[in-house]
């Protein structure tokens, strides 16, 4: 019988935005690195990766520390917003036995279309799956159809880190219940902060709340986790 252990939903990076393409198909990262100079071993080197556009979960300890100890006694860790693959690091050297899906944008075409496929991205994901036993699955394209398209995952974990849109963060919060296990946590990111990138996050957390769609806090943990004017995170729950 398995135990069950906190979900945890992250919620607002820039990887995911509405468009009208279809949404990709499971496409695993593979195990084989050998071709790739590529390097993962530490966040340190993952921020050495020219891929990186943004900020991760790298840069902020009380987050990394949240994920860390959210994942610890989980069996499936969900997630939106791959970027530089820093808080899949965190999950998967945290747990040795932890399974994560993650759903990213991917590589975009000149309008900012996505293609379904990782592009250079894809070179982080086979590098983290070689040093990790093939632990990782990935799905390319934008989150506000993969994540609905996809069959419930049962996440122990979900961190979400998609669009900072008000429409992106809104429809990551609306469509990741569907797979939260019965006990979990949920922890929205770039909320509250007072940065531009932080208005439709802000404005999304405050409207899920008042329809009732999450509930603020979680036991033992606060609602409200603010790191300055730039960056913080908020802690919830789905009232299943």
């Amino acid at each position: 019988m398995r135990t069950p252990v906190a979900c945890l939903l992250f919620a607002a990076g820039a990887h995911a935005r509405p468009t009208s393409e279809k949404p990709s198909a499971l496409l695993p990262a593979t195990h084989n690195a050998t071709q790739s100079t590529m390097k993962c071993g530490s966040p340190e080197e993952l921020s050495a990766n020219p891929l990186l556009m943004q900020g991760n979960s790298g840069q902020m300890p009380e987050e990394q520390a949240m994920l860390e100890r959210l994942v610890k006694n989980a069996t499936t860790y969900c997630e939106v917003g791959f970027n530089g693959g820093h808080s899949a690091l965190f999950a998967l050297r945290t747990n040795p036995q932890l399974h994560v899906v993650s759903f990213d944008l991917g590589e975009t075409d000149a309008k900012g279309a996505p293609k379904n496929v990782g592009g250079k991205k894809q070179e982080v994901a086979d590098c983290l799956n070689a040093a990790h036993g093939g632990r990782l699955e990935m799905h390319w394209g934008d989150s506000t159809k993969t994540v609905p398209a996809n069959a419930k995952l049962a996440c122990d974990v979900i961190f979400v880190d998609g669009g900072h849109t008000f429409e992106v963060a809104t429809a990551d919060l609306a469509n990741f219940k569907a797979h939260a296990a019965p006990t979990h946590v949920l922890v929205f990111d770039d909320t509250p902060c007072a940065s531009w990138w932080c208005a439709g996050p802000n404005k999304a957390w405050a409207n899920a709340k008042a329809s009732g769609l999450v509930v603020g806090g979680a036991p033992g943990i606060e609602e409200l986790h603010p790191m300055g004017q730039k960056r913080g995170f908020s802690v919830g729950r789905y009232p299943l």
